[in-house]
């Protein structure tokens, strides 16, 4: 894991607007941040806050206008989202709904070669998934989508 700094950032969005051209907003304005290495971020707000926006500028889905995005000090403006080693769970998850909670968790490993290494890394990254939910998920395992609740999924 890393710290991540955002260090004045500052981000813009641009949409068609109805009729006439494009219109803008504001979605983040001189931004600092700072999340500690190994801390859990829980990002609440109204719609239309910046939370996305936030979280896609972290991820490396977005460019910032302007300001520093840091892990452990290092800039990654420039890294591919795939390079950063972060993730992001939005509230509506795009789960798998012929596969069962495992596999959906698992999901990443699914596309993988099947390696002694990469089963250990899968058993590992899911042990310390359901450790920071601080729940116990054995119980939802074998269940599709379809068949649990909003909380549970």
């Amino acid at each position: 894991m890393a710290r991540i700094d955002l260090r004045n950032v500052c981000k813009t969005l641009s949409e068609p607007a109805s009729g006439r051209g494009r219109r803008t907003t504001v979605a983040i304005r001189d931004l600092t941040l700072r999340v500690p290495d190994g801390q859990t971020m829980v990002v609440l707000g109204p719609s239309g806050c910046g939370k996305t926006t936030l979280l896609k500028l972290i991820a490396g889905l977005l460019r910032p206008d302007s300001g520093d995005v840091l892990y452990n000090d290092m800039d990654v403006k420039d890294l591919a989202p795939g390079e950063r080693q972060i993730g992001m769970v939005f509230q509506n998850y795009a789960l798998y709904p012929h596969l069962a909670s495992r596999r959906n968790v698992l999901s990443y490993f699914l596309f993988r070669k099947k390696t002694p290494d990469l089963v250990a890394l899968a058993r590992a990254k899911f042990e310390r998934t359901s450790e920071l939910m601080g729940v116990e998920l054995a119980y939802l395992l074998d269940r599709k989508p379809t068949t649990l609740s909003g909380g549970e999924k």
